[in-house]
């Protein structure tokens, strides 16, 4: 007898209600997705809501939030009807200024006209961690499957025991998630400042938590691919992050490519040397050190950090190509 497929389950970004974020409703939707895909059987999929508009001649991608209550039935069916999912989720997430808040999730079948269910969960200031395990639990109940063992603590099933660390670190990734998804095509409001404040305040928040310095430097990353945001706000970020986690080297890196972007090789051959001094034996560091001292004109340096790349470099050792430039 063959295996019968798994359920497909849509799951739509969260709405915000007025006056709530609607980067914390879209992530916490992906959350929960996120936790049931990967401790469920069920084929989980994750909508995003992004529409295009014309901006400064050209095209540009917006982030939407379709309406700040719940969605309107026609909507949903008009999902069903685009995925041919089995079951669809949306939900709606209000908060007060204090903090406290109400998140709302329904779930519809392809073949009823109503929710065949609507789940309420109420959570004070502070309180959402409680809120999203118990939605993650009976989300994942649907499905027939539990939250892993020891997702009974918040550093386990969160990463960090501090809400406030966490919610500043969904208003980040939200942030590089959305740039990425634009390919750099973000709306000309769109100001970076915010979220990589942020990131950095959800790294001093909790030290101990990698999750908001990894994405404070794939934001960065991100920005400096697509030349989103201006290069001094991402030094100054880039600046705080290598304060704050000194003897890490990915900092120092992003903060060379940055000056590297503006043509500022001095300040990206320092920073290169920096990362490298950490990571001496990374190939990465080395062979991009060694282009910044090329640029630089200094092209023994170049060719000897080069060679000392490609000592590191697995096959095919991309730096003998740069190598034969210098």
């Amino acid at each position: 007898a063959g295996t019968l497929d798994p359920m497909n389950i849509v799951v739509l970004p969260f709405n915000a209600a007025a006056d709530t974020e609607p980067a914390l409703a879209r992530q916490l939707s992906a959350f929960i997705a996120e936790l049931a895909r990967n401790h469920s059987e069920a084929s989980i999929n994750p909508l995003n809501f992004m529409g295009q508009i014309e901006q400064d001649g050209g095209p540009r991608a917006a982030l939407i939030n379709p309406s700040d209550g719940l969605n309107e039935f026609q909507m949903i069916n008009s999902f069903f009807a685009q995925t041919h999912a089995d079951q669809l989720v949306d939900g709606l997430l209000e908060e007060t200024e204090a903090g406290a808040g109400t998140l709302t999730i329904r779930w519809f079948s392809n073949d009823q006209d109503e929710p065949i269910e609507t789940l309420e969960y109420q959570y004070l200031p502070g309180g959402m961690f409680a809120t999203i395990r118990t939605a993650a639990t009976e989300f994942l109940k649907r499905l027939d499957a539990d939250l892993p063992e020891g997702f009974d603590k918040d550093e386990e099933m969160f990463g960090t025991a501090n809400a406030d660390a966490f919610r500043n670190f969904l208003r980040g990734y939200d942030a590089a998630q959305y740039i990425e998804k634009a390919q750099g095509r973000v709306v000309t409001e769109f100001d970076v400042e915010t979220p990589l404040n942020n990131l950095l305040e959800a790294v001093e928040q909790d030290s101990d938590w990698e999750g908001p310095y990894v994405t404070l430097i794939e934001l960065t990353r991100l920005c400096i691919m697509f030349r989103v945001g201006n290069a001094e706000i991402l030094e100054k970020a880039l600046k705080k992050a290598t304060e704050v986690e000194a003897d890490d080297a990915r900092g120092w890196f992003a903060l060379g490519q940055l000056y590297g972007a503006v043509n500022d090789h001095e300040s990206a051959v320092k920073s290169f040397e920096k990362a490298s001094q950490l990571e001496p034996e990374e190939p990465q560091i080395l062979s991009t050190l060694g282009q910044a001292q090329f640029a630089l004109g200094m092209p023994a340096n170049a060719e000897r950090t080069l060679k000392k790349a490609i000592e590191f470099e697995p096959s095919p050792k991309p730096s003998l190509d740069i190598l034969a430039n210098v």
